[in-house]
């Protein structure tokens, strides 16, 4: 073990050094960024063009960025780029387009200090309108960026293990979006179903979206939700803030952080259960006037005021149109149900 960890030492060094003595030896920039790129092993740009009825994608790449387009009419098109050490795998049947992009493995990858372009790494995928039902699309290291220009699906499933998804302009039945270590936004879109967005670290932005049910869960991270609108919505995180704005939700909002704080504006629903460890509830709606409120709300530490009177650490009431329920073992809730 301590021969590897020698041999490490000396190889980064010896890299840095080179850095350094031909910098000082007047080897210019842009050589030294050349040597350093790899995109010469990429060759040039390849292009795929399916050949029988699709109505299903499903993509796996080891590590590559993922475009996916609409275009009016046509053939199921990508183009991409083949790394040397790749190997691409193509299949169309029983109307499933199948691609898989696996990347060699090599114990001294780790010490190959170059670098590729996005360009060299990315999959461009065109699907025509009103072609496909079903779209999956996984990447281990990698972008996803979808915009369908409305089109209409049955199921929707983007991951990346590490990268950001974005997704918009589009309806399913379902859609399943993550990622390990990225962010997720998802706009204008129409879910007749159920919506699932979840990562372990990154931001959840939601925009425009409608759904039956929508349940969103990261571990590091905040979440954003603006004009969303659905029967149910549920949201989690361990540390981060959740922020939901301008939304109708038919029946319940449940949201719950650890450490962070919880803020409700102009958002409508019959409940409202808000939790945080260690964090604020804010809950403010213009125009609840006429309207009966059932509150259930506890601090351990901190004040609890309703339109700007003082409840102390504990306010509940029997009975009402619609009911909140907050709390905060340290931080405070602060509720407005009219304009100020």
């Amino acid at each position: 073990m301590k021969t590897l960890h020698k041999i490490i030492l000396i190889t980064l060094s010896v890299g840095i050094l080179f850095i350094v003595i031909s910098i000082i030896g007047g080897l210019n920039i842009p050589i030294i960024g050349g040597f350093f790129n790899e995109d010469e092993a990429y060759g040039e740009e390849l292009g795929y063009e399916s050949s029988t009825e699709i109505d299903t994608i499903d993509f796996e790449f080891d590590d590559r960025h993922v475009n996916v387009t609409y275009i009016e009419s046509g053939q199921i098109s990508f183009s991409y780029y083949e790394h040397e050490d790749d190997t691409w795998t193509f299949s169309e049947e029983n109307g499933v387009l199948s691609v898989i992009q696996t990347r060699k493995f090599s114990f001294f990858a780790g010490f190959n200090f170059k670098f590729s372009s996005r360009e060299v790494r990315t999959v461009d995928l065109f699907i025509p309108l009103d072609m496909i039902d079903n779209l999956s699309i996984n990447t281990h290291v990698g972008d996803i960026d979808l915009d369908l220009g409305g089109m209409v699906l049955v199921d929707v499933k983007l991951s990346s293990d590490t990268g950001d998804v974005e997704a918009t302009m589009f309806e399913s039945e379902t859609l399943e979006l993550s990622t390990d270590t990225g962010n997720i936004e998802l706009s204008d879109a129409d879910i007749s179903t159920t919506i699932d967005v979840s990562n372990d670290t990154g931001d959840i932005r939601l925009e425009n979206v409608s759904a039956v049910q929508i349940d969103c869960s990261t571990s590091t991270g905040n979440i954003y939700l603006d004009e969303v609108s659905a029967e149910a919505l549920e949201l989690r995180n361990s540390t981060g803030n959740i922020n939901i704005q301008d939304s109708e939700i038919l029946t319940s909002i449940k949201a719950t952080t650890s450490t962070d704080n919880i803020s409700v504006e102009n958002t409508n629903a019959l409940s409202y259960d808000l939790r945080t460890s260690t964090g604020n509830v804010i809950f403010n709606h213009d125009d609840l006037s006429g309207v009966t409120i059932k509150y259930d709300l506890i601090v351990s530490v901190g004040n609890i005021t309703i339109d700007g009177q003082s409840q102390g650490t504990r306010h509940s009431t029997a009975t009402g149109d619609i009911s909140i329920k907050a709390s905060s073992s340290t931080g405070n809730i602060r509720i407005r149900t009219q304009q100020p």
